[in-house]
């Protein structure tokens, strides 16, 4: 039961990364802190199960290695530890390492372990959730306040940042959330099952708070998200409802359409057009304040870089040395890229690129099978939550066109969490026996 209240303790508390301080000379966060209790925590309770009921713990982890969630996760570890030796600064390739690889996996396997029954879900959502209204409440108040301690900056431009430091934080953040909620109050009821109109009411509350938030942040990619999240929900319905038996068929579409989306942003990265000359070599020289220019400048470098180091990227931590070595038009050394592709394979190369693509797929496979039996038993709160499911990822993937929506404490996190509610989807609502109705 610890290990359960401190996962949801953990996720409630996403943002409390920002509390920072050492112990000894290695840098923490509370947030850390929180992650490795519950993984110590976690283990100190298989160790005792195992003496206790004398299980063969070597045998449970082979059969444990044969899901592809756990390689995958196990194989984002190993590569992105690879990455802290390419890097040219191993002291913050290995602080990204700890909090941005490490441990949202350590934490991802904690949650997979332990949720075994739908309640258990539930309040895993919930306390998402509820993470992601705080935000949301903070956010509206520094609107109406113009006081924002966080990122002053940001205010004086009439731009919210809740406890971050960039207004596209809150998107990034409260999206894949908005995804959620909107599945479950916009997807027709079909059985007794589907949420009570109290839960409703409170839901419809919650999205007019994150999606205000959003709005006050005036960031364009979380609109633009947030539009195409809606435009699927609007249609998701309708597929589901032609396709019902065919889930194979709308599996196939979908890869499809990942597919395109992955090679439009090879393809557009690979023949990007120069739209500003040169620059002098001159630090943080700037000719356009215009977001859009400056992105197409960015992934520009981004271009040439990747041309010299294509296979091993600039490692972990890597990119904003050497990007000023390869900059065009916008000399400003940021940390990322800002787009998910270009994220993943500067920091972890093309392997990573692999890995990523791989965990997406198994993603939305994972959703869609058990989605599939979902409407089959014509369960309605478990065909909500896997259109959600399927909702928060597309935002992801759509504002992470533009952004930075995996390199940061909590939304490292945040996305282990939405895959282990995958991975958990099958067994605490659509399979059968006790499992799915437990307490």
């Amino acid at each position: 039961m610890i290990v359960e209240y401190l996962i949801y303790l953990t996720i409630f508390l996403l943002p409390s990364y920002i509390v920072r301080f050492k112990i000894g000379f290695v840098p923490f966060t509370l947030l850390e802190v929180l992650v490795l209790l519950t993984f110590l925590t976690w283990i100190g309770e298989k160790v005792r199960e195992s003496l206790t009921k004398r299980r063969k713990s070597p045998f449970r982890l082979l059969a444990a290695l044969k899901n592809p969630f756990i390689l995958v996760s196990l194989g984002w570890i190993i590569l992105s530890l690879m990455e802290v030796l390419v890097s040219v600064d191993k002291s913050g390739a290995l602080g990204i390492f700890k909090a941005y690889f490490l441990e949202p996996v350590l934490f991802f396997w904690v949650l997979t372990d332990k949720i075994a029954f739908r309640k258990q879900f539930l309040r895993v959502m919930g306390a998402l959730i509820l993470s992601g209204i705080g935000i949301a409440i903070l956010a509206i108040i520094q609107h109406f306040t113009l006081w924002d301690p966080f990122a002053p900056a940001e205010i004086a431009q009439g731009r919210v940042t809740a406890v971050y430091n960039t207004a596209n934080a809150v998107g990034l953040f409260l999206g894949p959330m908005i995804g959620i909620v909107a599945a479950l109050l916009f997807i027709k009821r079909e059985n007794q099952k589907s949420l009570p109109v109290r839960v409703g009411r409170s839901l419809g509350l919650v999205l007019i708070l994150m999606l205000a938030a959003i709005y006050f942040s005036f960031s364009q990619g979380a609109y633009v998200s947030v539009i195409a999240v809606g435009i699927l929900l609007s249609f998701f319905y309708v597929l589901i409802r032609i396709l019902r038996s065919k889930f194979n068929l709308l599996l196939k579409i979908l890869s499809g359409l990942g597919l395109l989306y992955l090679l439009f942003n090879l393809l557009f990265f690979a023949f990007l057009p120069r739209l500003i000359p040169n620059m002098p070599s001159k630090p943080i020289v700037r000719q356009t304040d215009n977001t859009l220019t400056i992105r197409l400048c960015l992934w520009e470098g981004t271009r040439a870089l990747l041309l010299a180091k294509p296979v091993l990227g600039s490692g972990l931590n890597g990119f904003q040395t050497d990007y000023v070595q390869y900059y065009t038009c916008d000399s400003e050394p940021l940390q990322y890229p800002h787009n998910l592709i270009l994220n993943f394979w500067v920091e972890l190369g093309i392997i990573g690129l692999f890995l990523i693509t791989a965990i997406i797929y198994l993603y939305f496979k994972t959703i869609f099978i058990n989605l599939s039996k979902a409407c089959q038993k014509k369960d309605s709160l478990a065909a909500k939550i896997g259109v959600g499911l399927f909702t928060a990822m597309c935002y992801w993937l759509v504002h992470g066109l533009v952004d930075v929506p995996y390199f940061k404490n909590d939304l490292s996190l945040e996305f282990w969490v939405l895959v282990g509610l995958a991975l958990c989807y099958s067994r605490t609502f659509v399979s059968d026996g006790s499992l799915a109705e437990g307490a």
